[in-house]
């Protein structure tokens, strides 16, 4: 009788903690020291397209990524070899076929005795922010490209150039590579940055 209530206590502790791990939107997953899968969330299934019952007690070789398996395994090796906790980034291939830039970050399980038992790891999908990472440093490019440019063009005229802001007449000009000050030009307006001076 004992012995049933113990298993029965170790079941519902084993589901509440399956479904606490399902709650969590960020892909999780763990590994005995072998590197065998022994578990994962619902967003781990999602994302890679396996099963939990398919992928508990394979191989991460099991699930080729050409160039990235053996990769993990010997981050894992390191890891478990020496405990504690890393991270990199890897691009692989999604289900839907497209390429994603992910962050792993792993942690050590360790049993009572505080040897390696296995490890955990999450994964967080960086290719929307580094895409738009990407784009920001192409528009602070092409911005810089157009001001060089702009710069470039004033001084080949060798005149005069004035600033004009709406409805307020002349703010500023420069002549070849100086800047001066024009009637209208207000130097509070320049401080806070209002008054495009080249």
């Amino acid at each position: 009788m004992q012995h049933q209530k113990t298993e029965r206590a170790l079941r519902d502790r084993l589901f509440f903690f399956q479904r606490l791990i399902d709650t969590i939107p960020t892909p999780i997953f763990f590994k005995d020291v072998h590197g065998y899968y022994r578990g994962c969330n619902r967003a781990f299934e999602e994302y890679t397209g396996f099963r939990r019952e398919r992928l508990i007690g394979k191989f991460a070789d099991d699930f080729p990524s050409p160039g990235i398996s053996p990769q993990f395994r010997h981050r894992d090796e390191l890891l478990l070899y020496r405990p504690g906790v890393q991270g990199y980034e890897v691009t692989i291939q999604h289900t839907d076929g497209s390429f994603r830039n992910i962050l792993f970050r792993k942690a050590t399980l360790t049993d009572e005795g505080g040897d390696p038992a296995g490890l955990i790891g999450i994964m967080f999908d960086l290719t929307e922010r580094k895409r738009a990472e990407e784009a920001l440093m192409a528009a602070l490019a092409g911005e810089e490209n157009e001001r060089a440019g702009t710069e470039s063009i004033i001084a080949a005229i060798g005149e005069a150039v004035t600033i004009q802001d709406r409805g307020r007449g002349i703010c500023g000009s420069r002549c070849g590579n100086r800047s001066r000050q024009c009637p209208g030009y207000c130097a509070k307006d320049q401080e806070c940055g209002r008054v495009p001076l080249f």
